[in-house]
């Protein structure tokens, strides 16, 4: 499980490493990967949860290619700048994918969630691939073409 993309204060870095700790406090055996943007961010990450066994922090961009491969990688991608009343949350709910939301922007309800979501991710990953089929009808590129050339065909 992880966080990639960019490590900002309003993108949940502000409480990521205490999410961080209070997760792998719950679940030890976990690993995790974070990636952050600088040295700075990374030995402030350290400096505020110590050393953590099985604690993978990336510095820097991750090329195309390592991004996608780590997205596929993750058994839970942590998204922690998502509450529960966001398009993610209503995209969850409409059964265009499968995760876990929480109540607030906390590292208790964070940390929460992704206890959570790891105790379930079994039921998560089936849900996810069943509705896979039904999120790409509705959100991806080839569904907008649909669209567009069905309006065009009318006219």
């Amino acid at each position: 499980m992880g966080f990639v993309g960019e490590y900002l204060q309003d993108k949940g870095g502000a409480v990521l490493p205490d999410v961080i700790a209070r997760f792998r406090a719950a679940r030890p055996d976990r690993r995790f990967f974070l990636q952050v943007q600088n040295a700075t961010q990374a030995a402030a990450v350290s400096e505020r949860i110590g050393h953590l066994d099985g604690l993978d922090i990336h510095t820097g961009q991750l090329s195309h290619c390592a991004y996608v491969s780590r997205l596929q990688t993750l058994e839970i991608l942590l998204l922690p700048y998502m509450p529960d009343k966001t398009w993610m949350a209503y995209q969850l709910a409409a059964g265009r994918g499968a995760g876990v939301t929480f109540k607030d922007h906390t590292a208790e309800s964070i940390a929460a969630a992704l206890v959570a979501a790891n105790d379930t991710r079994a039921v998560l990953q089936a849900e996810a691939a069943t509705r896979r089929d039904a999120w790409r009808a509705v959100e991806c590129v080839d569904a907008l073409l649909d669209r567009i050339i069905e309006r065009v065909d009318r006219v």
